[in-house]
């Protein structure tokens, strides 16, 4: 389903990682670095303010599953 969701967000890959566009929230999912082993999925923006949120994962499919959240937690009911 995330996946499914996420193809269906307008993104723009870099070759740092995936940002993800809505009307109410940017989402990136940046790739592992030197200075960061794992997937890093950061929430710039809560509730319309910035929020700056970022949790870190082992695996790709962990960090696209927490951006598809914050993603559709930023949408109107």
């Amino acid at each position: 389903m995330t996946m499914h969701y996420l193809a269906n967000v307008p993104s723009i890959a870099t070759e740092r990682g995936i940002n993800f566009y809505t009307p109410h929230n940017h989402v990136a999912v940046y790739y592992p670095s030197d200075g960061s082993p794992s997937y890093m999925a950061y929430d710039f923006f809560r509730d319309g303010k910035a929020s700056h949120d970022k949790a870190f994962f082992g695996s790709f499919a962990d960090a696209m599953d927490k951006a598809a959240e914050w993603l559709k937690r930023a949408e109107p009911a």
